[in-house]
């Protein structure tokens, strides 16, 4: 996506900053690049053009940190690491926004850290600024889903599938007990509870229906939103998490479209591969 982005953007005459908001150590353990690399490359490929862009990653842990800014070394010109807590650097990031075009990647490493309050500070700052903003965002919403019903008591709602290891991502426990007030918090508003206690929906539906609410709370700040389910096989019902994408241009959400329909496609072209 960022291929179409840079250069498209680059046209509003302002500095573009692309976050990578919980960037990791930049590589796995077996070599292959993580999303640092992968945004670093891109926009050397564009700041060789002469594109006013840099790169921003953000890490929270000093081990993580030194492995990201050893991988990185190759782009410093560019790409720049900081250790720091997503959550504290966001007022920072808010700040900032006002001069620049800004594209956050937000790949949490635990659903906690997403505070709705707090995220849509920076997000209703560049809306204030008439700058651009663009939100790709990795949601966990099978594991917020089962916090949300244990926190009302429906845990026996949780079908078999959503327990078996594919629906669970990174760091969170789903198992774990989370305070009422902390999921209103990270939803943005307390619409979820109505969701996760209708009878009438199944654990997939739920999903949807609180991935829409959620969209439509993005809404207030950005003008468009889309999303797409990421699964681990077809056949799975439940979904590992859920991208979410936000802009305010039309434009954005034709080639994020773009983008997610050739994933799928390769995702599908690989599973039946295999089978």
């Amino acid at each position: 996506y960022l291929e179409p982005y840079i250069p498209k953007v680059a046209k509003l005459k302002k500095p573009i900053l692309i976050v990578d908001c919980f960037a990791g150590c930049g590589q796995f353990d077996d070599g292959e690049p993580g999303s640092p690399l992968i945004i670093a490359s891109i926009i050397k490929k564009w700041h060789d053009k002469g594109c006013q862009v840099r790169g921003e990653f953000i890490e929270a842990d000093p081990e993580n940190y030194q492995k990201l800014a050893q991988v990185l070394e190759p782009y410093r010109a560019f790409a720049t690491p900081r250790l720091g807590v997503f959550d504290d650097l966001l007022p920072d990031l808010a700040a900032r926004a006002k001069e620049n075009t800004v594209f956050l990647y937000v790949d949490p490493y635990t659903v906690k850290g997403l505070l709705f309050a707090r995220m849509k500070e920076v997000y209703d700052q560049i809306h204030k600024a008439s700058a651009s903003v663009e939100l790709l965002l990795n949601l966990n919403v099978p594991t917020f889903m089962r916090w949300a019903l244990a926190a009302l008591t429906r845990q026996k709602e949780v079908p078999g599938e959503a327990t078996d290891g594919e629906a669970d991502y990174l760091a969170d426990d789903p198992s774990e007990r989370v305070e009422v007030a902390l999921l209103d918090s990270i939803a943005g508003g307390d619409y979820w509870r109505g969701i996760a206690s209708d009878p009438a929906l199944s654990f997939v539906q739920k999903l949807d229906k609180f991935t829409k609410g959620y969209r439509s709370r993005l809404e207030s700040s950005f003008t468009f939103t889309a999303s797409c389910e990421i699964k681990s096989k077809y056949e799975h019902k439940v979904p590992k998490y859920h991208l979410i994408y936000a802009t305010r241009h039309p434009d954005g959400v034709e080639l994020m479209n773009d983008a997610m329909c050739k994933a799928r496609r390769e995702f599908l072209g690989n599973q039946f591969a295999k089978g």
